[in-house]
């Protein structure tokens, strides 16, 4: 059974000033090679999707991460661009 924080959570923990995000969850990779990595930040039923800086290792499937990122609306409504690397 799933609580309702559980439900209602989101990955978004706060927005800076200038728009830059702190996104904290679960990582589930979309696409991933060599040259790029992006996928989903899931905090209960809601997720997000992120592009992670270039050169930043990709997290492990299922990994609970934390990465700052900017929301880039070429990538679609509620996406964001990576500023640095998921810890």
């Amino acid at each position: 059974m799933v609580g309702i924080r559980g439900l209602l959570a989101s990955p978004i923990e706060s927005v800076a000033a200038d728009g830059t995000a702190t996104l904290h969850g679960t990582w589930e990779p979309y696409s991933c090679d060599a040259r790029t990595c992006q996928g989903y930040v899931q905090a209960g039923a809601r997720g997000v999707f992120i592009v992670l800086a270039t050169g930043c290792p990709q997290p492990q499937r299922a990994a609970d991460i934390t990465v700052k990122g900017r929301p880039d609306t070429a990538l679609g409504k509620g996406s964001y661009r990576a500023t640095g690397c998921a810890n």
